[in-house]
């Protein structure tokens, strides 16, 4: 120990000593780890739900809280308000002022803000302007309202509007305008009205702010065209006790103190609780812990390489101090020692400059996020102590031991040392790894491959050295010598060489991989739509239907004011969520192989933005959320769905027959019994409702049922609209995805406005990745250039003595840079290519092995048993299980009778979401031909929904279409949009025939008996009056 604190206090000495080269070591060192660690920060943290929540409250930390009204009955809540639930009871509660009054903490105060949705002005000369979402509050400096640079008392009956508003309207300063808003009220709407004298006239557009009181809308109201936000400003933070206390009445809180520092996840509400993952349940599989590791070795190899010849270099000081240690009694082992010692001793040095720069750089994003350092991760710190110590000592390790070794005459002999014949085999080796990982889908075979192939590229280096002994006589002087002192100087070529190999290696595998990974992750679950889209719907999904169609109608309007929508479709089911205790009611087929019951494909993942139990619908939805791949797939499944039957997520729950059976349960019990905080063993059984066997078909894509509307109500199940699905002639990108969401969240509290799109990390990751490496290659070179312009100063030196041009010592280095380059780069590029190809194909087996049922039991039992704990219902526990499976089997509707199984619609002949009436009447062969078809539209023959068309007009699915022919309506519901003239077996899947029977008209017909003669003028007369005539009238 006594020879290590020797060369300790040394190395110590010369770092303080050599204060340039120290630096540049601790600035290298310290500087990626600081950025990546604040990077890593500020991602965490402002991609965070408590961060995003926190947008409600702002940056400013005087305001601790914001509450509003969600529910006339009490509520559960998580900790960023991002979950609603009503509680087990439904009784009503009374609320006024006096109780948010009582209700706020001592020292803090309320400021009220309202928003008030389509708020109308009229200007004097009666031109009028709506504002999307207008404001009333006392203040201008209240929290979220923005007045430009207006501040202080706003009064009642008094206005600041935004420019354009004021253009639109023809007012300045000192006009009046008048005020009108609807609101519900009672079932039914009440207009308010009011006047406002203009204070101001701001920048900006869409704003007008108006005095409390100008308007008197009720701000307890729980649905309407208002929507009141109180901020509790003050001192004083909001606990989650208090939190919890307002949740009784009703409303949401979103409280600074528990975004900052959350509770427990057992503090919160039993049904809220079962969504929260805890710490431990997030663990990933084992493979993404083998990648996370082999992630950070490479990183940690790239930097060590990155620094190996700053140690390099730096030996030639070393030499001397180590020269005179020897010859006082030391051996070599103190040179490697005192090596070691100088990578310590920087590392130490460099630890304590990350340490300080990081925390800085948190607190900073901590105060700046206004959550202060309880939103912060810490365990970068730990990493900000021990990767610079680390780095460093791994750095001085290799110098260490190759200067123990160098033979001095070899190197000024122009020869360097031969490479171990390991490298190459081990490089060989490795590809056929690759293969092997992609062929079998093995991850940990593929890190192995990886692997050995990198070790072998970076100890295979030393073989291109040979290439460069004897440089080409055309070369030349400047890229001679600069091959040459490449070569007698490999200790600090190599690792230059190793670092640019990885950092290119890396960039290029890690681009083709990540992005092709990131496509996999996407597509392996469901999704409530197609990207670009945008699914609105309540956050609540107990509320009622009437509120929540409320909520999804305005934010509907609000997202049409940001965004054109192109076209809508609602999505109608049951969420696992729809209760306080879970769904009431549920549907599970019985798999014909086993009998076994079985609620959701558990291998195909559930849908990413709703967790649905199953779906309703008549193929209008799954057509524009775009679930079907191919045409074929798509009219099996709307003709499926027409005809009264379900589609299912796995074939194997069809039958021989081509039927699914079902059964729906009754879940009330297990609801209500969960919902007053029943224990999981205490549950009680569902019970069968109806049992039934229905036409399906398979919808992979999906992971669980999809009834048609005549199936639900058969089976007796509940369906409420859950979101609606809008395409917008601008979609939102993944940049401006979280902004835009938040923005129709504040304009319509309660709703949700998802943006199907991946997130920015998976977006952005690869290229940041692949941007890092290429800069760390680039930074490589350029480090390398200016240490083998430091280490050949004598040489260039001399050649000035001897008269060498001045230009000759930048070429020199510069060719340097470029054959390092040169030689890497390419090798690098073709290896991260075929390891990318490889790990994507090893990815794709991974994930999809073949048996998508594989290794994934799933059924109804184990469904219930995550959700509710229980088995839903044993056979021998279910009283109506017999009665139910004795129920008739479902029969094919006429509509589908005369249709065979195998009828496919040619390529082509199907428009991708509507056609031209008239061409659709001649494709399904109503009309025998298409200027027939456009003459009937013409002469107002055709009739859509009930109105006269052109024949320009353009019919989708759902629509109903009446053409009279001959005298009479055929009414026909259009199923499928062909727009080329089919076989009729095809043109019948088309359309649904909804035409009444024709009525029956009796005619009497007079008969006389054969052999009767002529009538009589008794019977003439008899027969005239049959026939409605008077017999006088004749004559």
């Amino acid at each position: 120990m006594r020879r290590w604190g020797v060369v300790l206090r040394i190395a110590s000495r010369d770092a303080r000593h050599s204060l340039g080269r120290t630096l540049t070591a601790v600035i290298l060192i310290s500087l990626p780890i600081v950025v990546a660690i604040g990077s890593l920060t500020f991602w965490d943290v402002t991609t965070s739900q408590r961060y995003q929540a926190s947008s409600w409250l702002g940056h400013t930390s005087d305001v601790q809280a914001v509450t509003l009204r969600r529910s006339s009955t009490a509520l559960d809540q998580d900790f960023t308000a991002d979950r609603l639930s009503k509680t087990a009871s439904d009784e009503e509660v009374d609320v006024t002022m006096q109780t948010l009054a009582d209700w706020v903490p001592p020292g803090d105060q309320l400021v009220a803000v309202d928003t008030l949705y389509q708020l109308h002005l009229t200007a004097p000369g009666g031109t009028g302007y709506t504002v999307d979402s207008g404001i009333q509050t006392a203040s201008l400096d209240a929290p979220r309202v923005q007045a430009g640079h207006r501040h202080g008392v706003l009064e009642t009956n008094h206005a600041v509007i935004s420019d354009d508003v004021a253009r639109a309207l023809g007012v300045t300063t000192g006009d009046t305008v008048a005020l009108s808003l609807t609101v519900a009220k009672d079932r039914t709407t009440q207009a308010l009205e009011g006047n406002a004298v203009i204070d101001a006239v701001i920048a900006g557009s869409g704003c007008a702010i108006i005095g409390d009181g100008t308007l008197d809308i009720d701000r307890l109201a729980v649905a309407g065209r208002t929507q009141t936000a109180w901020y509790v400003t003050g001192p004083v933070p909001v606990t989650w006790d208090d939190v919890r206390t307002l949740n009784k009445s009703g409303f949401s809180v979103v409280s600074r103190q528990v975004l900052a520092s959350p509770p427990d996840a057992s503090a919160l509400p039993a049904l809220i609780a079962q969504y929260e993952v805890p710490q431990s349940s997030r663990s990933s599989s084992p493979w993404q812990y083998l990648l996370g590791i082999a992630g950070v070795l490479l990183i940690v190899t790239e930097m060590i390489l990155l620094i190996s010849p700053l140690y390099t270099v730096a030996q030639r000081s070393v030499m001397r101090t180590a020269a005179m240690i020897v010859a006082n009694g030391g051996d070599r082992s103190d040179g490697r020692r005192l090596t070691v010692a100088h990578g310590i001793v920087i590392g130490i040095y460099s630890a304590a400059f990350s340490v300080m720069l990081s925390a800085g750089l948190m607190v900073g994003i901590g105060l700046w996020s206004g959550l202060g350092i309880g939103i912060l991760p810490f365990w970068p710190l730990a990493l900000s102590v021990t990767l610079p110590i680390l780095l460093s000592l791994m750095a001085s390790v290799s110098p260490a031991h190759t200067s123990s070794h160098i033979d001095t005459s070899a190197v000024i002999g122009g020869r360097v040392w031969e490479p171990s014949r390991l490298y190459p085999v081990l490089l060989l080796s490795g590809i056929p790894l690759l293969a092997v990982a992609a062929w079998f889908g093995s991850v940990f075979t593929l890190v192995l491959g990886v692997a050995l192939l990198e070790v072998g590229l970076i100890g295979s280096i030393p073989y291109v050295f040979t290439r460069w002994r004897v440089p080409n006589r055309r070369a030349s002087m400047s890229m001679r010598l600069a091959l040459r002192d490449a070569v007698r100087n490999g200790h600090r070529t190599f690792p230059a060489m190793a670092s640019i190999l990885t950092t290119v290696f890396v960039a290029c595998a890690l681009l083709i991989t990540l992005s092709s990974s990131n496509e996999a992750g996407w597509n392996s679950r469901p999704h409530v739509g197609q990207r670009g889209q945008i699914f609105v719907s309540a956050i609540d999904k107990t509320d009622s239907v009437t509120r929540s169609r409320a909520l999804m109608k305005s934010a509907t309007d609000a997202v049409g004011n940001e965004r054109t929508v192109v076209s809508k479709a609602t999505l109608y089911g049951i969420a696992w969520n729809s209760g306080p205790g879970g769904p009431e009611t549920m549907v599970e087929a019985i798999v014909p192989a086993d009998h076994s019951t079985l609620t959701q494909l558990a291998a195909v993942g559930q849908m990413a933005e709703l967790d649905v139990a199953y779906i309703v619908d008549d193929g209008t939805y799954l057509r524009q959320a775009g679930y079907f791949t191919n045409e074929d797939d798509m009219v099996r499944a709307i003709a499926t769905l027409n005809a009264g039957g379900v589609l299912v997520p796995d074939p194997a729950w069809i039958n021989g027959a081509g039927q699914a059976e079902l059964r729906s349960l009754d879940m009330k019990d297990i609801a209500a019994a969960k919902a007053a905080g029943a224990s999981d063993d205490a549950l009680p059984n569902a019970q069968v409702m109806a049992s039934q066997s229905f036409a399906a078909s398979p919808l992979t894509r999906v992971n669980v049922m999809v009834l048609s509307p005549a199936a639900a109500t058969t089976l007796g199940l509940d369906s409420v609209p859950l979101g609606e699905l809008l395409t917008v002639d601008n979609p939102v990108n993944s940049v401006d995805a979280p902004t835009f969401q938040a923005t129709i969240a504040r304009q319509v509290p309660g709703a949700s406005a998802q943006v199907i799109t991946p997130t920015m990390r998976s977006i952005v990751l690869p290229y940041v990745a692949a941007l890092i490496a290429i800069v760390a290659a680039a930074a490589t070179v350029a480090l390398v250039v200016a240490l083998s312009a430091s280490d050949m100063r004598p040489d260039l030196d001399t050649l000035d003595a001897i008269g060498a041009a001045p230009a000759m010592r930048r070429h020199v280095t510069t060719w340097q840079g470029v054959v390092l380059a040169l030689n890497a780069i390419p090798t690098a590029v073709l290896s991260g290519l075929i390891v990318g190809v490889l790990a994507v194909v090893t990815f794709a087996r991974f994930w999809d092995p073949g048996d998508p049922h594989a290794g994934h039991p799933v059924g109804g039992p184990r469904r219930y048993a995550r959700r509710h704990a229980s088995p839903v219902c044993a056979r021998r526990n279910c009283s109506d299980a017999t009665s139910a499976a004795s129920n008739p089997p479902h029969q094919l509707s006429p509509l589908m009778s005369d249709v065979p199984e195998t009828v496919v619609i040619p390529p082509g002949a199907l428009a991708s979401s509507c056609v031209r009436v008239d061409t659709w009447l001649w494709a399904i062969r109503q009309l025998k031909s298409r200027s027939q078809a456009t003459a009937a539209v013409r002469s107002g023959h055709v009739r859509v929904n009930g109105e006269p068309v052109k024949a320009a007009h353009k019919v989708r699915v759902g629509d109903e279409v009446r053409l009279r022919v001959e005298g009479f309506d055929r009414i026909l519901g259009v199923v499928l949009p062909l727009n080329k003239r089919v076989s009729y077996p095809q043109a019948r899947m088309a359309y649904d025939d909804r035409t009444p029977e024709r009525p029956r008209v009796h005619i009497p017909i007079a008969v006389r008996e054969k052999g009767s003669g002529r009538p009589t003028k008794k019977e003439r007369r008899e027969l005239d009056r049959l026939r409605g005539y008077d017999s006088h009238e004749h004559h």
